[in-house]
């Protein structure tokens, strides 16, 4: 159970970190090392007998532009005033 908690803990600090840097995403497709975390996470889930990860477009785009976003202007709101959660709406 704590290699487990240890990869989600390292799949969230990838995305964060790789959410800043550009060509993270091509179109909806996730870049090769978020595919590999997902890869490797859910190898361990399934071991644990647990649900596997999967993927949402939708939320990806919104979590990217969030993180574009982040990169201008580190705060809970948004550059144009709204509220961080806005961004759901818009996906």
């Amino acid at each position: 159970m704590k290699k487990l908690l240890s990869l989600a803990i390292s799949l969230l600090l990838i995305i964060g970190m790789m959410s800043t840097a550009p060509s993270v995403l091509a179109g909806s497709d996730l870049s090769e090392t978020a595919q590999e975390v997902i890869a490797r996470t859910n190898l361990e889930r399934q071991n644990e007998s647990l649900a596997l990860y999967k993927t949402n477009d939708n939320l990806n785009a919104a979590a990217q532009v969030r993180a574009e976003e982040l990169a201008e202007s580190f705060s809970h709101y948004r550059p144009n005033g709204n509220v961080c959660f806005t961004v759901l709406n818009e996906y």
